[in-house]
């Protein structure tokens, strides 16, 4: 497998939200939350995979299951978002969560 080029033509969120919509209107949510599991089971074998034996197949292996997944929770986001009732979008939300983790990881690094 060749690693790709960096690309020149970025999706924009935007974008990837309309395809995601598009997506989840041809297939239905319920087959995008099965491809989503796929794709994080996937991933738990590379990340194994790639453990055992850290070398360019299966590192490149890796990142093609992380790019994967994170696409697929991408969709999830979307998905949420259609039918919360939230006021905070999923984006917002998530992110608020993530940077509360990671001062809570950071604290913990401090006090050892």
């Amino acid at each position: 497998m060749i690693e790709p080029l960096i690309i020149k033509n970025r999706m924009t969120k935007e974008e990837r939200v309309t395809l995601y919509k598009v997506a989840l209107n041809r297939w239905g949510p319920t087959a995008q939350w099965i491809q989503t599991f796929e794709e994080l089971g996937e991933l738990m074998q590379s990340m194994s995979k790639f453990y055992r034996s850290p070398n360019k197949t299966t590192r490149t292996k890796l990142v093609d299951e992380i790019a994967d997944v994170k696409i697929m929770l991408e969709q999830v986001q979307v998905l949420v978002e259609d039918i919360s009732m939230e006021e905070l979008s999923m984006d917002i939300m998530v992110d608020n969560q993530m940077q509360f983790k990671l001062k809570r990881l950071l604290k913990r690094l401090e006090n050892g």
